[in-house]
């Protein structure tokens, strides 16, 4: 296990290969412990792809380590996932994932925080997250309180069990 110190900034489209090698990882051995196996197999060519428009929107971000290797990614954005829909006041918490050797080390938090504090210099009052079953105590760690389990259809006929979580942003 590294000890050295993390770094974050603001992804590029460059990062692409880096963050779906970091999403396929992170997905692939964190959440095998909270889905069937079967599902995980459906699901995860689907979720541990970087998103393009997050990349390229200046709300992603990545967290590296002194050699540069991309540790953890997650960002925000104003419309909610899936639907593209606009609530004033609400941001959304995007794509997010840690090393599975870079966990309970902060890399996480540190981003969410970041975004958090973005989210609330562009107006937002509140974010939510579509937790996966795996993340629930993370966000509930930092604040997020459960609004209702769901599923997000990643394609038609395959739905992913989730929880819908949110927390208040407050001007710091």
């Amino acid at each position: 296990m590294s000890t050295s110190p993390f770094t974050i900034r603001i992804a590029a489209s460059s990062d692409a290969c880096g963050v779906s090698d970091l999403l396929k990882t992170s997905y692939g051995e964190l959440l095998a412990g909270h889905y069937e196996l079967a599902l995980l197999a459906r699901a995860l060519p689907l979720i541990s792809r970087a998103n393009p428009a997050l990349l390229n929107s200046g709300r992603y971000f990545v967290a590296h380590d002194g050699e540069n290797r991309i540790v953890g990614c997650g960002g925000w954005s104003l419309d909610r996932p899936g639907t593209g829909e606009l609530e004033g006041g609400l941001a959304h918490v995007r794509h997010f994932a840690t090393h599975p050797s870079w966990v309970r080390r902060g890399v996480a938090k540190a981003l969410l925080l970041r975004c958090i504090r973005d989210a609330d210099a562009h107006g937002a009052r509140a974010i939510e997250a579509f937790s996966t079953l795996a993340a629930v105590d993370f966000y509930a760690a930092l604040g997020f309180e459960v609004i209702q389990e769901t599923k997000v259809e990643l394609t038609p006929g395959l739905a992913f069990p989730s929880v819908r979580m949110r927390r208040s942003i407050s001007s710091a």
